[in-house]
């Protein structure tokens, strides 16, 4: 095309422009010339524009340096429209390239000054247009009052677009400030209305590559790992399509990020390997991002050192590039880093650093995130009120948003353990259970009942059970033989027992084929009445209780007597914990009414067991001094086990040591009463003669 014409085409683009934003199915047949260096740009501004929007190859760099120049003859030429859109391009470019984001706030300023009010847009689409470079104003700064005006003012427009390049841009852009806000509720909103258009087609590969980036970015923060992994495969394909490798480049880093959140390192891998060829030539925020997606594969792997030096690295160079978010976000990445390694003030620095910027920027996610995280920093520094508090600011936060991840990367240990804590609290319970259920977080405290698995247990006193938070109730056909496998499996401690033995218990009477039917039968008859759920589980010849789908309070107390015997020194505050917590778990004996041979032993079996843990935690209490504690303690105990001889025994030296020497004789009349009503027998000769030695302190005074 000779100069004349291509002046001419420009002189139909500057004319045509309006109208070509509203009807973007023309944009594929127009004959735009080319612009190659900045004096074309400056001869042909309308060219150099047009040719930014439909050239999906061009470099993000190499396409900012001909607006540049475009914008100056906009300038020079007085054309409002010019200016405004090509500055909304120019500002457009730093979305995909990322270099230093500091000469963006010379172009917002510039781009403040040619806004128009609400009622001077040239038409919807212009409005669309220039609204869509927010996205990498949103890089910049996330907290420029221009973002909130813009997503009130999209929210409007959204609902008034057609179908079609313009509305997906518009919500592209909402899209992207509401996952940055961390208000994912609105954000699932904008996909359901939109996600169709995309389906439909008819698009530029490069519109519909952007809305499955952001959909995989939506999919990482509300841990949606499948549909998130399933956009970053339907949006690869059209890179492909497009030559467009930076955006293939980006979209692998989306699964990456995806796959890191479920967990799935070799998912990630996968998606990291396909980001490698393209690091060294990428930007240097695209190099950055490379590392920080390593500092989390190296984190999730187990090799802390190397995830170190990446998260420690990578924080220096976003410093370098810029963007409130991102540094904030590499922030969280070396304090995640520095938490699984066990130093817990260094990482709670860097959590406030990132909840500082995050408050600034209003970032929902992450101040959720740095609040959570650095609760379980102040807990493992020993300031337990303060690590309350800040978790209870986390979890209001959460539950008001319904957060189900974290900002960077996921530790699910560090989460749980957050989790036991808010339910031991009751805090926010309900938010707390469903983000346990839905990214199935394991228990870290066995005698934690709060906890919501699929069953819950009791055995000490009478059996009961629970199925989903529901207390079971049976119907008039007696389930007799499919609650004994229960029973018998609490106790075994809720171990694997072998299928023989559980015949041999259950049927005694019955021998080969007829045994084995019996047991089939009431397995089955077991799995019905639980509704399938995960409750028992058969496996190489055993049967036993689904460890991560059932609570009892048999497995709690043998959790916890084994916890007592192994902390050999413990403060005050740690041993009255321990023992109201096993006090209310063995609260009478075993089964007390099951008289079966297999019920009998157990019972015996873990009575011996808690005498001998209160045993230990009430010689404790009472090094420490602490008499009326150790008191209560075996108060309490007795009155759990009432045949406990030894406990009576202590508690009866305890009130001797205090001079209580009629509670001392009281202890002693109610253990020999109860052995005498219970089992027919006198209290042992050590009993008697500590009564003995009570009553003659009692005629001394």
């Amino acid at each position: 095309m000779n100069p004349p014409d291509d002046l001419c085409e420009e002189r139909r683009l500057r004319d045509q422009t309006p109208a070509l934003l509203a009807q973007p199915e023309r944009w594929r047949t127009l004959a735009v010339p080319s612009v190659t260096d900045t004096e074309r740009a400056r001869l042909l501004p309308w060219s150099t524009y047009w040719q930014s929007l439909l050239a999906v190859q061009q470099p993000p760099d190499e396409a900012r340096r001909l607006l540049e120049a475009a914008y100056q003859t906009f300038c020079a030429q007085g054309d409002p429209l010019g200016k405004l859109l090509g500055c909304a391009a120019v500002i457009e470019t730093f979305h995909d390239d990322e270099e230093s984001l500091a000469p963006l706030d010379d172009w917002i300023a510039t781009l403040l000054k040619c806004l128009p009010t609400d009622e001077g847009w040239l038409s919807p689409e212009v409005e669309v247009q220039v609204m869509a470079c927010g996205i990498a104003v949103l890089l910049r700064d996330q907290s420029h009052p221009l973002l909130t005006r813009w997503a009130e003012r999209g929210e409007i427009l959204l609902r008034k677009l057609p179908r079609g390049l313009q509305r997906l841009r518009l919500a592209n852009f909402l899209l992207q400030h509401y996952i940055w806000r961390g208000n994912f509720g609105k954000s699932g909103a904008i996909i359901d209305a939109v996600n169709s258009s995309v389906a439909d087609g008819g698009l530029k590969p490069i519109e519909a590559i952007h809305w499955y980036q952001s959909v995989a970015t939506y999919c990482r923060f509300v841990a949606d790992h499948e549909r998130g992994l399933a956009a970053v495969e339907a949006g690869l394909p059209l890179c492909r399509e497009a030559a467009a490798p930076h955006q293939a480049y980006a979209l692998n880093s989306k699964g990456v990020s995806i796959a890191l959140s479920a967990h799935d390192a070799d998912r990630a891998e996968h998606y990291l390997e396909a980001m490698r060829p393209f690091v060294e030539t990428a930007t240097p925020g695209d190099q950055t991002h490379y590392w920080n997606l390593r500092t989390g594969l190296t984190l999730l792997r187990g090799e802390l050192k190397t995830a170190l030096e990446y998260a420690r690295t990578t924080l220096i160079n976003s410093g370098e590039i810029g963007g409130a978010y991102r540094t904030a976000v590499h922030h969280v990445s070396l304090a995640l880093v520095l938490l699984a390694r066990g130093e817990a003030e260094p990482a709670l620095q860097q959590f406030e650093a990132a909840g500082a910027i995050g408050e600034r920027i209003d970032a929902g996610l992450l101040r959720f995130s740095c609040a959570l995280l650095g609760s379980a920093c102040l807990a493992r520094m020993g300031y337990e009120d303060e690590a309350d508090a800040r978790l209870a600011t986390a979890l209001k936060l959460g539950a008001h948003e319904q957060y189900l991840t974290t900002s960077a990367w996921w530790l699910p240990n560090v989460v749980a353990e957050r989790c036991a804590r808010a339910l031991a609290l009751d805090l926010e319970p309900t938010y707390v259970r469903r983000l346990i259920r839905y990214r199935q977080l394991r228990n870290p405290d066995p005698t934690l009942e709060q906890w919501p698995c699929q069953a819950h247990l009791h055995a000490f006193g009478s059996f009961s059970l629970q199925l989903r938070g529901e207390p079971l109730t049976f119907g008039a056909k007696a389930q007799n033989k499919p609650l004994e496998l229960l029973k018998l499996l609490l106790a075994n401690g809720g171990r694997p027992l072998g299928v023989a033995r559980v015949m041999e218990c259950l049927w005694p009477e019955a021998e080969g084929e007829a045994r084995r039917k019996s047991f089939d039968a009431a397995l089955l008859r077991l799995r019905r009445l639980l509704d399938d759920a995960p409750v028992v589980n058969l496996d190489g010849g055993k049967l036993g209780l689904q460890d991560d789908s059932v609570w009892s309070d048999v497995h709690a107390f043998l959790s916890l007597a084994e916890t007592i015997d192994r902390s050999e020194e413990a403060d005050a505050p740690r041993l009255n914990t321990q023992a109201t917590r096993l006090l209310a778990l063995y609260r009478a004996p075993f089964l007390e009414h099951e008289e079966a041979p297999w019920a009998l032993e157990a019972r015996e079996r873990l009575r011996k067991r808690f005498v001998g843990t209160v045993d230990r935690l009430g010689a404790r209490l009472e090094v420490l001094g602490l008499a009326e504690e150790t008191v209560r303690l075996y108060e309490r105990a007795t009155d759990a086990d009432p045949l406990a001889e030894s406990l009576y025994r202590r508690l009866m030296g305890v009130y001797l040591r205090l001079g209580r020497q009629a509670e001392a004789l009281r202890t002693y009349r109610r253990c020999r009463d109860m052995l005498s009503i219970l089992l027919g027998i006198r209290p042992s000769a050590e009993t008697e003669r500590l009564a003995r030695e009570i009553s003659a302190a009692v005629g001394n005074q």
